[in-house]
């Protein structure tokens, strides 16, 4: 697998970028959002990337940061999306914006999109609601962790105390460290 190519752009085209390393071209489809970070052709750059292999075929995606390929694997792997519609939707959507539709419930924002109707933004806000409350609870509980382990205890102790405190639902991350610290 391949996880990230840092080279030269060689051709750079709104949907297709080609990285020159060591002498070795990588071709990836890429959203208007990764043509736009990309710097000019003959500067280096490094794309995050991902492997579709269907029907004897192999298809390199990139991206300009995990957080956009991310985005893309978890709108690939809700049924009726596949990789086209999910760069489309990073194409005309950044990813901060996207989570912001999300978090608003906004199914006009994303139905305004070619190739999704109503029913398709209301799967995919759904979808995607369940999975960013999910990988932010996440999210607080790591840094409430790291934090109570920088203070001096152990990683069991604090990984205790923070599960403990995520239980009265803590706002953020000061009030769940506070929460722990009791």
């Amino acid at each position: 697998m391949i996880d990230f190519i840092k080279g030269k752009v060689a051709i750079k085209t709104p949907t297709y970028v080609t990285i020159d390393v060591s002498g070795i071209g990588y071709g990836f489809i890429i959203s208007l959002n990764t043509f736009s970070s990309l710097p000019e052709k003959g500067c280096e750059a490094r794309l995050f990337a991902y492997t579709i292999i269907k029907d004897e075929k192999i298809q390199l995606f990139g991206f300009i940061s995990e957080r956009e390929r991310e985005l893309f694997l978890t709108l690939i792997s809700i049924t009726g999306i596949g990789p086209k519609i999910a760069l489309r939707i990073l194409s005309e959507i950044t990813p901060d914006n996207l989570g912001k539709i999300i978090q608003k419930g906004s199914v006009s924002s994303l139905s305004k999109i070619k190739g999704i109707g109503e029913k398709t933004a209301k799967r995919i806000i759904l979808e995607l609601s369940n999975r960013l409350v999910e990988k932010e609870d996440k999210d607080l509980e790591n840094s409430c962790i790291q934090a109570l382990i920088s203070l001096g205890y152990s990683k069991k102790e604090a990984g205790n105390a923070c599960e403990r405190a995520l239980t009265k639902n803590p706002k953020d991350l000061e009030e769940l460290i506070k929460e722990a610290l009791k």
